[in-house]
C-alpha cells in the first residue's frame, strides 16, 4: 500500500487580535512507500508532529486542508 497526501494545509485560529489565521503547514505533498523507512526531520518547532498528527488525522482543534490517498499495488511475477 502506498501512502500519498498532496496540499496538506494546516492552520489554527487568529490570537486574540490578529486577523488572519496563522499557517501552521502550507501545502505539504509527499507519499509513503512499503518496505521503507522513512524519517521527518527538522528542526524544533518546525511542524513535525503537527504534519504527522494531520495525516494520521489527530489536528482535530486545527483547521485542515487535505487529500490524503491510500491505494494497493499487486505485482504479478
Amino acid at each position: 500500500m502506498v501512502m500519498i497526501w498532496e496540499d496538506v494545509t494546516v492552520e489554527r485560529p487568529a490570537s486574540f487580535g490578529a486577523h488572519d489565521n496563522k499557517k501552521l503547514l502550507n501545502r505539504i505533498t509527499g507519499f509513503a512507500e512499503p518496505a521503507r523507512i522513512m524519517a521527518v526531520m527538522g528542526p524544533s518547532g518546525c511542524g513535525k508532529t503537527t504534519f504527522l498528527d494531520s495525516i494520521t488525522g489527530l489536528s482535530l482543534s486545527l483547521s485542515l486542508c487535505m487529500y490524503v490517498l491510500m491505494y494497493m499495488v499487486f505485482v504479478v511475477n
